[in-house]
């Protein structure tokens, strides 16, 4: 559900939730009792990217367009795998995280983070939304992975950022048949009232280190793609989708 009302400030968001969850925000990344996500401005629905990609300005993509990024998620799990002991759905967390299209959802148990991204590069919009879910209801229809546990995964942890996959075919986060599988409120408030966050700090929130970025997609992962067994002799269109994906991620994760 939509809170039926816009609130006046951020500090005003942060009580409601309180209220409404019976939940202190200020130890929330500790206790884990809900799951938020900010949003910049007011969508309609808020679905996993992946359903964006392939249904982007309104036409529906083929299933070759969409077939790299399933290909890219198993190699991606099984190199860190292999290498970092990383877990299936680690990888695809990390995937989300670092911005490659997927079917799951970003989400954090900070205050604090949610707060920023849902102000964070959004100067035309007056208001700002942050969803929160009660965990114990959520984690029955999620399959919910706590992204800051991989040693060299800094970036998640400063975020204390989950990523949540659907198990019941849940697809919109702001779908009203929410209601009766699990607590969710979306909160407006105007962003006008609150204190933006210092430069450093957000930049530290955003850009990861080139040591963090290069180790989770750097030039060893692209050479373990050129060589792997999925590819035929003379197959290369497919592998070389795959190493653009790689190089995407580096440079839209790099401080400009």
């Amino acid at each position: 559900m939509i809170f039926p009302s816009v609130l006046v400030s951020i500090q005003n968001c942060k009580r409601q939730i309180e209220k409404d969850f019976g939940v202190d925000l200020e130890t929330n990344t500790k206790t884990k009792k809900v799951l938020l996500r900010g949003e910049n401005r007011y969508y309609e629905k808020t679905e996993p990217s992946m359903k964006r990609f392939l249904q982007e300005q309104y036409t529906i993509r083929s299933f070759e367009e969409g077939a790299p990024f399933v290909d890219f998620e198993d190699i991606y799990s099984e190199y860190h795998g292999e290498r970092n002991g990383l877990t299936t759905d680690e990888g695809l967390g990390f995937l989300q995280h670092y911005g490659l299209p997927t079917d799951v959802f970003d989400l954090t148990t900070s205050f604090e983070v949610s707060a920023f991204f849902a102000t964070y590069k959004g100067d035309d919009s007056p208001i700002g939304m942050i969803g929160v879910f009660e965990r114990e209801s959520f984690d029955v229809h999620f399959a919910t992975t706590d992204l800051t546990l991989h040693p060299f995964a800094k970036r998640p942890r400063r975020q204390y950022a989950f990523g949540s996959l659907s198990k019941s075919g849940l697809y919109d986060l702001k779908a009203e048949k929410n209601d009766s599988f699990f607590k969710s409120i979306w909160y407006v408030f105007l962003k006008t009232a609150g204190a933006p966050m210092n430069a450093e700090r957000a930049k530290d929130m955003v850009y990861p280190s080139e040591e963090e970025l290069m180790a989770l997609f750097g030039n060893d992962l692209i050479e373990f793609i050129r060589g792997h067994s999925l590819f035929q002799e003379g197959e290369s269109d497919l592998k070389n989708a795959l190493i653009e994906m790689c190089n995407k991620i580096l440079e839209q994760n790099r401080n400009p």
